[in-house]
Order: structure tokens, then C-alpha cells, then sequence
């Protein structure tokens, strides 16, 4: 999944923090057409959050990097396995 394409998504959610989680719920216009709602641990959850005050992927790397002070490789595989997880939870296709 493209970057952009992946920022994309989260216009059509909504993101509340519950515990250590955040919760994602699809913007629906009425309830029986919501079919999931979705949990993400605190990286996931950080990802999400930041997606719109990145440019791109690297941006979002560094960010996390500097979040969590983890290695550049570490960062950019959890953004990896995100954005896989994401496109496979939440493309219809």
C-alpha cells in the first residue's frame, strides 16, 4: 500500500483512546452497516495519530524513531506490518 493511499484510509474513521488502546470506528451513516471496529496497540495507535502531520513515509519513520527511540530498521518494519495489516483489515477488495 502506498503512503498516500494509507493516509487516505483514515478519513474514514474515527479514533478514540480507551486504556493503552485506540479504538477505530468506520464512519458510517447508519449503525447496521458497520460490520468491525478495530484495535491497535500504542505503535499502531501512534502511527495512526501522526498520519496526517507526515508528508510521507520517511517523515513518519523519523517520527517514530524519535517516539520510541528505536533503530530506523525497527521503525520502518512496524510501518510496514501497519500498513499490511491496514490494507488487509480495511480495503474491501
Amino acid at each position: 500500500m502506498e503512503y498516500t493511499t494509507f493516509k487516505n484510509l483514515k478519513q474514514g474513521y474515527i479514533s478514540r483512546v480507551v486504556g493503552n488502546e485506540v479504538i477505530l470506528v468506520p464512519l458510517t451513516a447508519h449503525i447496521d452497516q458497520m460490520t468491525a471496529m478495530y484495535s491497535m496497540n500504542e505503535t499502531a495507535g501512534f502511527i495512526w495519530k501522526h498520519v496526517d502531520q507526515t508528508e510521507n513515509r520517511s517523515d513518519m519513520v523519523r517520527k517514530i524513531v524519535e517516539h520510541f527511540d528505536v533503530s530506523t530498521e525497527m521503525a520502518d518494519n512496524d510501518l510496514t506490518n501497519f500498513m499490511e495489516a491496514v490494507a488487509k483489515a480495511f480495503d474491501p477488495a
